[in-house]
């Protein structure tokens, strides 16, 4: 796969080219949730497993999806498929002759329409990472560099816990935010100190790589992250893995967000879904009894 292209007329009126819009429901692909499953899934299962056979003979042309995001999409070395400028593909795929329109997935409430699509895009995606992570033979493949990870299909017993770092620098200047700007747990560490005698691995995922954040996540039992894109990554969890979101918008019973996109993600891979509430706003410091109630309720202390 070639990374970003320059734009110009050639590219649009060539019969070799074919221009693909990849249609999320809301949000702007800059921001992880909305590009990992309303951008790249589609993409992966219209490549992978959709592809008419007229469209085999001619180049791929995609918008890109920011400096922050692209680099995923490059990783998988797609071969025949071309990143342009977002605005230059905009106007393109207008007067382009080829073209074709994908719908993404991001929207909880579609996501079982979308289910057999998601799986098997999932399934591909980690047997792409494990292929990679066994070429590498790297032991420092992550930010953290212990506890190493012997063999990718070990199921960590250890607690995954993610925090928020800077923002990355490329990000997007016209999507919503990112990092510790948007959301943040002041007291991350005391409930870090509740956790360790489980010897919990704290991870940062404003760098990670896509094979970072594919291995993390499926090679873990317990993820306890903030409501944020970092728990799209639920989607490469295995079976029974047991998930804490911690964020405010709980019902009175304490057993949905105001916005399921991951408790509905969750029930899809069958992962055991847990609320920690965050009181007042999305920067409110975690009541520790609450966290403590919660990790019971999950066995996992």
């Amino acid at each position: 796969m070639t990374n970003n292209l320059n734009p110009n007329t050639e590219l649009t009126t060539s019969d070799n080219n074919l221009f693909i819009r990849i249609k999320n429901t809301h949000g702007s692909q800059d921001h992880y949730y909305h590009y990992l499953l309303g951008y790249l899934f589609p993409l992966i299962n219209w490549y992978y497993f959709e592809r008419p056979e007229w469209t085999k003979n001619k180049n791929i042309i995609l918008s890109s999806c920011g400096d922050a995001m692209d680099p995923h999409t490059f990783s998988l070395n797609l071969s025949g498929v071309y990143v342009v400028n977002k605005l230059f593909h905009k106007e393109s795929f207008k007067l382009s002759k080829y073209k074709i329109e994908i719908n993404g997935y991001d929207w909880p409430f579609g996501y079982k329409f979308n289910r057999e699509k998601i799986l098997r895009v999932r399934n591909l995606l980690i047997e792409k990472a494990k292929l990679q992570y066994n070429l590498n033979k790297k032991q420092d493949w992550l930010l953290v560099s212990e506890p190493s990870v012997e063999e990718f299909n070990y199921q960590i017993q250890s607690p995954l816990m993610i925090n928020r770092g800077a923002e990355h620098p490329s990000y997007h200047q016209n999507a919503k935010g990112s990092a510790r700007s948007r959301r943040s747990i002041p007291n991350f560490l005391e409930l870090v100190e509740i956790l360790k005698h489980k010897n919990p691995r704290v991870e940062y995922l404003e760098h990670a790589t896509l094979l970072d954040q594919i291995i993390l996540f499926n090679t873990h039992n317990i993820i306890i992250a903030q409501h944020g894109a970092a728990l799209t990554n639920i989607v490469f969890c295995e079976k029974n893995t047991k998930v804490i979101e911690i964020g405010p918008y709980l019902n009175l019973d304490c057993t949905s967000t105001k916005f399921p996109y991951f408790e509905k993600l969750g029930h899809i891979m069958r992962a055991k879904m847990f609320r920690c509430p965050q009181e007042m706003n999305h920067h409110y410091p975690i009541n520790l009894d609450a966290f403590v109630k919660t990790l019971e309720e999950a066995k996992i202390i």
